[in-house]
């Protein structure tokens, strides 16, 4: 085989082989650039599933605060409609504490007790030097849609110069159906005990 020969042969070989080295890198961008394709389209699709996991998670979280606002809600509905206020001077003279059950159930161990009110200029007012009365003038069974006046007794009438809705206030612990231990505050506000 003549040199010339030879060398052509390679240069061909060469040529064939740069050409396949071509088409090699050739199929290589283009594997590497579908491979990138799929891993942003992957990359994409987490991200969107990251929203919908956070999406539904705040929707999880609503959902349970809504669950538990709606438990209080009902926990309150029974004692929400047990109140208590003193009452203007009555055709006898004297203050007294109405107490009131507009719920469908009964209430129990009813508490009364009172307060003096000292004014705040600027402030309202507030509930001081509390007076309860005993534990045997507890109202056991309170039956449902019913008012009751609780006499503002002697010795807590003799403590305050004048005993009107003017000078005192109310206040009354009680438990409901369920169990449930609550108070109504002097200032009339709702708050469980238990």
């Amino acid at each position: 085989m003549s040199l010339i020969f030879a060398t052509q042969l390679t240069a061909i070989a060469t040529a064939v082989l740069a050409a396949g080295a071509i088409v090699t890198a050739i199929f290589a961008i283009l594997a590497f650039r579908k491979q990138s394709q799929e891993v942003h389209d992957q990359a994409e699709e987490l991200r969107v599933q990251s929203e919908v996991l956070e999406v539904q998670s705040r929707e999880l979280n609503l959902r349970q605060e809504q669950r538990e606002r709606e438990a209080d809600e009902q926990r309150r509905s029974q004692a929400a409609r047990v109140t208590a206020w003193l009452t203007h001077r009555e055709p006898d003279g004297l203050s007294k504490a109405h107490i009131s059950n507009d719920s469908d159930q009964p209430v129990f161990d009813v508490r009364t007790s009172f307060y003096y009110m000292r004014k705040k200029p600027g402030e309202g007012w507030e509930a001081i030097d509390q007076e309860r009365l005993p534990r045997e003038e507890t109202i056991c069974v309170f039956p449902p849609h019913h008012d009751r006046h609780v006499a503002v007794p002697e010795s807590i009438r003799a403590k305050f110069e004048e005993v009107t809705d003017h000078t005192c206030v109310v206040s009354i612990e009680f438990n409901d159906a369920a169990g449930n231990h609550w108070e109504r505050d002097p200032h009339g506000v709702l708050k469980p005990l238990s």
